[in-house]
């Protein structure tokens, strides 16, 4: 069906199976036919990050620092 140029939709309509299994799949035999490396994605940036260094020295700080108290401490305003 692929190589015949039916979408993936109806792929996975006929097959009975998920969409993004049908695109899973034939990006999977296209790597296999062509001998490329698995693409591998970016890692996805955390809304963690901007603050984890500033944890991280809150907690080298005071070991015994509880969560509550962290999440004052970096939802101060520095100034």
């Amino acid at each position: 069906m692929f190589y015949s140029r039916a979408s993936h939709r109806r792929i996975a309509k006929t097959l009975g199976v998920n969409r993004k299994t049908v695109a899973n799949i034939i990006a999977e035999h296209n790597q296999d036919r062509t001998g490329a490396p698995p693409q591998k994605r970016k890692p996805r940036k955390s809304l963690l990050d901007p603050s984890r260094t500033m944890s991280f020295s809150f907690w080298n700080a005071i070991p015994e620092i509880t969560a509550v108290r962290m999440a004052e401490e970096l939802r101060r305003p520095w100034i």
